[in-house]
């Protein structure tokens, strides 16, 4: 056979491959020994063996004479040199005399790696350096202490217990910060009470306070107020705890904490009116603003000396302006000490009557009758608790586990992101629910991470978990002694750490919560959570900013996370290969195709959006009339109860626009729950179609697509008839057709096996073929399919490489195979119609990867 080139004839002769097919004996030249070369004729294309050094040269095809190939001596490896690319002192390799045999010293065990690990977190900085912080520290959080059990007890009446209520405070540092310091992830983190469980506790009491005030002594009201405090730091403690242990954290972070910044800047006020009662001495407000607008006014009203508020609030502000910027536990503990050596030095210098009320102590009662421990192990104190009460008011007790679980999470997070290190939120909470529940025991009062305190620590030196043990050291020391060291403490400073706190707390979260991925509308409700608490009180905030972060919450997530990928079935086929004409009708009709992938949680606000996505697409007269929409449920974790309102709106539109709905991978109680909901199941009019996955719910509509272009049966066509369309020079197709065997298979036929060796490729004319995995287990995917005028097998042809797949036949199936032994023996007999068949694979494999590239350009 003859067949024309460009600028040349190429004689093919290609009877002996078809002879031999038919079992026929054939001669060729001898093959070239291994020390011979080819040599390719420039006149033919040929190629003929010769030994280098022949004196002569013909071609055995068209008899040129042909130039001698000359011997090219092979390099040793002592003719290549490389002392230029070697490193100098460089350590002896294993094949370097210099090796030393010795065995590696042993690797230190997973065990042995942790501890030290964990040592060394808890001594990081230094032991000297830690000590020095935590000494700082655990005398800061004794002042705050302080303020703190002044701000739970301020209620009038109450202040013969002051003394208990600093001990309650104490002993939650002392033991939550104990375990704090061993068990959180931020090594230097300092566990102690908190402004904002304070200000909870201070509303607590004194709505228990109120409650009692009629009807029941001294004798019942105390110790009912402390076993509600405890009841509140056991709950809040076991809450946190029991988070941790089921690993809420990572949901936790999905809350909008910033729209709770309201609440928090609402606690700064409510922190301000409780300082202001100490000041005064007067009836604290209730939780209704209202109340304490009421008793401000009154207040200002009345003459009061100036020497009597001015030293708190002026000190207030020194803190608050002087701790700015400077966030150091040692500038702020000196700035305590200067006030409380200021309070002394007024008291032994003669200063006039206005500076010497500076020296006036805290209110407490005489003696040490109020000790801590006594008041617990009086005989029959909680044969006196009226339980009954604190339940009444256990609402409370739920906001300080809501504020604590955002406070922890918040206060971990902008640790990790201030320090560069990788807390556990989940971690943080079992330590200090742990450390809660310890402390409850003991009386003492609900505690948190403190975060002033904590960065404060670090600025001092603090780096390991020893400093926040020596803190937690010191509150238990101080807590024996708590009594006589309020005695040296002028009111003013307790007073003013209040005042401070509670304008930070203010400009924290009312002022500064603004950044540069905050929304307007968060803003918006940061401001509108602030004025709600503050008017309609504490619990009411509380509960409205935790619903409004919650309904955000799902309202984004679902809106902008359920719907994972809008896609076209003109670029996101089905994994099957088509023949050429048909490949082309689905990119032109591929658009009639409308895949929605969901993901998460489905909401009936999910299928709202769904079916506004799939309105508008209907609507779009500058595409394709949509006729099917898929939408895979493959990412779905879960419906709501109320989407069922959502599959019956979804369900009208498809009658309405007469549209083909088609579920795939849905779960498994998907199809159930529509059937329990009256919905039809792969009927014909109005109904659901569920497919396995989206791969054959595709293959499903692309199927549709052909036939309604009359392409769908492609079995009449030849072979030559399907290439031609895309074989790069179609005068080559009957050669290779020549040289290639024709193979029928009836469904169910191994075409080839997964895992054995790679000598073949196919050319299917008719019929399809499945390319199945085999997993472990005797398990079966379908990884694709293929049809007429497909190729498979071709990579493994090339590459040498076992099968990595199996491809059975679905029906009866004709194909051609093309062996390594032909391809071979065409690279020496016709190279021309090699190249040809190499040009149609490099196109099909370029065309499967620019299909891939569209598809991972719109999944992203």
């Amino acid at each position: 056979m003859v067949i024309r080139a460009e600028d040349e004839q190429v004689s093919l002769n290609l009877d002996d491959f078809a002879k031999k097919e038919e079992g026929i004996s054939i001669s060729y030249p001898e093959p070239a020994t291994p020390d011979s070369l080819d040599v390719v004729c420039p006149h033919c294309g040929g190629a003929t063996s010769s030994v280098p050094g022949a004196d002569h040269l013909e071609c055995v095809e068209c008899g040129a004479r042909l130039n001698p190939v000359e011997t090219v001596a092979q390099p040793t490896e002592d003719d290549v040199e490389l002392d230029d690319l070697a490193e100098e002192h460089a350590e002896a390799d294993i094949w370097d005399e210099e090796y030393d045999e010795e065995p590696a010293q042993r690797p230190v065990s997973t065990v042995e790696s942790t501890l030290d690990k964990e040592r060394r977190l808890f001594l990081s900085g230094g032991f000297f350096t830690n000590v020095y912080a935590g000494l700082v520290s655990g005398m800061l959080t004794f002042f705050f202490a302080v303020a703190y059990g002044q701000l739970a007890m301020s209620q009038v009446g109450l202040n013969s217990v002051v003394p208990q209520a600093v001990g309650m405070a104490l002993v939650s540092a002392a033991l939550v910060g104990l375990i704090v310091s061993f068990r959180s992830r931020v090594p230097f983190a300092i566990g102690a009470p908190d402004a904002v469980l304070a200000t909870l506790l201070f509303l607590f009491v004194g709505a228990i306070y109120r409650s009692m005030g009629t009807g029941y002594t001294m004798d019942h009201i105390v110790p009912t107020i402390f076993a509600g405090v405890a009841l509140a730091a056991l709950v809040t403690g076991f809450s946190l705890w029991l988070m941790g242990l089921l690993k809420t954290g990572r949901w936790v972070r999905y809350i909008p904490v910033q729209i709770l910044g309201g609440v928090f800047g609402a606690v700064g006020v409510y922190v301000l009116l409780g300082a202001w009662s100490l000041i005064s001495s007067a009836p604290p407000p209730d939780s209704n603003l209202f109340g304490a607008g009421l008793y401000v006014v009154n207040f200002m009203n009345t003459p009061v000396e100036l020497t009597r508020w001015v030293p708190s609030v002026a000190f207030g502000l020194l803190l608050f302006l002087g701790m700015y910027r400077v966030k150091h536990s040692l500038a702020m503990l000196a700035v305590l000490l200067v006030g409380v050596a200021a309070a002394w030095a007024a008291g032994i210098w003669s200063m006039p009557d206005w500076f010497t009320s500076i020296t006036i102590g805290i209110d407490l009662p005489p003696g040490d009758e109020g000790g801590y421990f006594s008041t617990f192990l009086t005989p029959g104190f909680f044969a006196k608790v009226q339980w009954d009460i604190i339940l009444e008011h256990n609402i409370y007790i739920g906001g300080m586990i809501v504020l604590s679980m955002l406070r922890i999470m918040y206060r971990s997070t902008s640790m990790e992101a201030r320090y560069d290190l990788r807390a556990d939120l989940d971690g943080e909470f079992r330590a200090v629910g742990l450390g809660g529940m310890v402390s409850s025991f003991a009386g003492g009062m609900p505690a948190s991470i403190s975060y002033g305190r904590t960065i404060g620590n670090y600025a001092t030196g603090g780096r390991g978990g020893l400093s926040g043990f020596i803190a937690a050291a010191v509150c238990g020391t101080i807590l024996f002694y708590s009594y006589d060291a309020m005695t040296m403490i002028p009111r003013f400073v307790p007073e003013g750490v209040l005042i401070y706190t509670g304008l930070c707390l203010v400009r924290d979260w009312v002022f500064r919560t603004r950044t540069a991925f905050t929304r307007r509308d968060d803003k918006r409700l940061v401001v509108v959570t602030f004025l709600l608490t503050l008017c309609f009180g504490m619990l009411i905030g509380i509960g409205f900013g935790v619903g409004v972060a919650m309904m955000i919450t799902v309202s984004r997530y679902s809106r902008g996370g359920a719907i994972k990928n809008v896609l076209s079935g003109a670029v996101y086929r089905s994994n099957v290969d088509r023949a050429p004409a048909q490949l082309r009708a689905l990119k032109e009709a591929g658009d009639h195709i409308f895949i929605l992938r969901l993901q998460g949680f489905v909401f009936l606000g999910t299928i709202y959006d769904l079916i506004d996505r799939i309105q508008r697409r209907v609507d779009d007269s500058e595409q394709l009339p949509a006729e099917y929409i898929i939408i895979d449920f493959k990412l779905v974790t879960g419906f709501a109860s109320a989407t069922h309102i959502g599959f019956t709106m979804l369900r009208d539109l498809a009658l309405e626009h007469e549209l083909e709905i088609i579920f795939t991978s849905p779960p498994l109680d998907l199809e159930e729950h529509l059937e329990k909901g009256g919905y039809a199941i792969n009927d014909m009019e109005g109904s659901f179609k569920l497919f396995m996955n989206l791969d054959y719910a595709l293959e499903w509509c692309e199927n549709q697509i052909l036939d309604s272009e009359n392409l769908m049966d492609m079995e009449h066509q030849s072979l030559p008839s399907l290439l031609e369309p895309v074989f790069p020079d179609p005068r080559y197709i009957p050669a290779l057709m020549k040289v290639l065997k024709k193979r029928i298979y009836i469904k169910g036929d191994p075409v080839i096996r997964q895992g054995d060796s790679s000598d073949t490729m196919y050319f299917v004319e008719s019929g399809t073929l499945n390319v199945e995995l085999e997993v472990e287990g005797g398990k079966t995917l379908r990884l694709k399919k293929v049809g007429p005028g497909a190729v498979f097998g071709e990579m493994g042809i090339y590459t040498n490489t076992p099968r990595s797949a199996t491809v059975r036949a679905a029906e009866k199936c004709i194909v051609y195979q093309m062996t390594r032994t032909k391809l071979e023996q065409l690279e020496k007999r016709a190279p021309v119609l090699v190249t040809a068949i190499n040009r149609f694979l490099i196109n099909m494999l370029a065309d499967r990867l620019a299909d891939a590239n569209r598809k991972v350009n719109d999944l992203m």
